[in-house]
């Protein structure tokens, strides 16, 4: 297969105004209504932080319904979690698929083992061996999302890939840099990485590139059954626009976002998006803010002291990771979809970052260092969804 050539397809090109750190693969494609689900459907994405994963609520592919709530008693407390991977470069991305689950690894970092870096990875669920799907050479490995037969990357150098899940050599399908990644069930959608930048989407065997819209810095980027989905980081104060996915005019759905969001999540006819206020925020620094997905006023249903690095989802709650930067303060909070607070079920870390969740766990990652700070000495970890007894 050779490469696509970039085409633009659509009637308006915005320029949106946006401000904050957050993961560049920090945004899930959108899932159906909540209905349970099972099977191999994963709630959430991994990442955050300034090059922080991120993903799908639904592991990569819009048409997999969300994970099954979990049947948790009133009271828990928080487990220390158990270790899948070690001595990596800040992992992200984290989607559950099919029993296994995949992250990506970053370029390696100035200290620590950086084993497998600039690499896909997986593990059989529950406790298996990582295996390495593949390792770019070159390039910059920025997210993925993995549909029932491959893993697409965000290459920031070279462009959007596919390799099979079982692993092997990139497939480029575009030769534009590109930055997030998300999935439906018949194309790749994606963000360019240039200065000029733009959401864009190529089908999933390859083929013509379609420009949907402009953006100056697009990094989160979410699909549902009509539209697209951004956010862009480019300016303040922070705006969020969506385009029909087959192209057309863009719109502009809040003009003022308040924060700085990790990613966007679509549910129904909603948008969530977890946020890190910035450093010397008075208050607190980590919310949930809830937006209705034809726009309307930005609601927060949620507020935490500690920022919120990455978020998963299942049929009943959100599943969020804080990143204190302080030793064994990190935690995963359970909160109900409705709002509300949120309940600790995992502790221990400095920083935790790429949430997301099956039908019994949650998967997240550790990277060694305080406000998302990249070193090579980060963990892969998961929780029970309940906590300890």
């Amino acid at each position: 297969m050779t490469r696509a050539s970039f085409t633009r397809i659509s009637a308006l090109g915005v320029v949106l105004s946006v401000a904050g750190c957050g993961g560049p693969d920090g945004d899930a494609p959108a899932v159906p209504a909540a209905s349970g689900g099972g099977g191999s459907a994963a709630g959430g994405s991994g990442g955050g932080g300034a090059t922080g994963g991120g993903g799908s609520a639904t592991g990569g592919d819009a048409s997999v319904s969300l994970p099954p709530a979990a049947a948790c008693p009133a009271a828990s407390t928080p487990c220390g979690p158990t270790v899948l991977d070690s001595g990596i470069p800040s992992p992200g991305t984290f989607q559950v698929r099919d029993g296994y689950l995949y992250w990506r690894n970053t370029a390696a970092a100035e200290s620590g083992t950086n084993r497998d870096a600039n690499s896909v990875l997986r593990v059989r669920l529950p406790d298996g061996a990582p295996e390495v799907v593949t390792t770019l050479d070159g390039g910059s490995l920025m997210s993925i999302a993995v549909d029932a037969t491959h893993v697409y990357l965000a290459d920031h150098q070279r462009g959007v890939a596919r390799v099979p899940v079982g692993g092997g050599t990139p497939e480029y399908l575009t030769d534009a840099g590109a930055v997030v990644v998300t999935l439906d069930e018949t194309h790749v959608y994606f963000s360019l990485a240039q200065s000029n930048g733009a959401v864009a989407r190529v089908p999933k065997a390859g083929g013509a590139v379609q420009n949907l819209a402009l953006a100056t810095s697009p990094t989160h980027v979410a699909v549902d059954a009509t539209h697209l989905y951004w956010v862009d980081r480019a300016g303040s104060p922070l705006a969020l626009s969506r385009v029909p996915k087959a192209g057309g005019d863009a719109e502009i759905l809040v003009s003022d976002v308040p924060e700085r969001p990790e990613r966007v999540i679509v549910i129904g006819d909603e948008l969530f998006l977890p946020v890190d206020r910035p450093e010397g925020t008075t208050g607190a620094r980590g919310a949930i803010l809830r937006v209705p997905a034809a726009g309307g006023a930005v609601q927060e249903i949620t507020s935490h002291a500690h920022p919120f690095g990455s978020m998963g989802v299942d049929a009943d709650s959100f599943y969020v990771g804080t990143c204190p930067g302080v030793a064994g303060e990190a935690a995963v909070l359970r909160i109900p979809r409705a709002g509300g607070s949120g309940i600790e079920i995992a502790r221990g870390g400095l920083c935790y970052v790429g949430v997301t969740v099956d039908a019994t766990r949650v998967y997240f990652g550790e990277w060694g260092a305080p406000n998302y700070q990249s070193t090579g000495d980060g963990s892969v970890l998961s929780a029970d969804k309940c906590g300890c007894p």
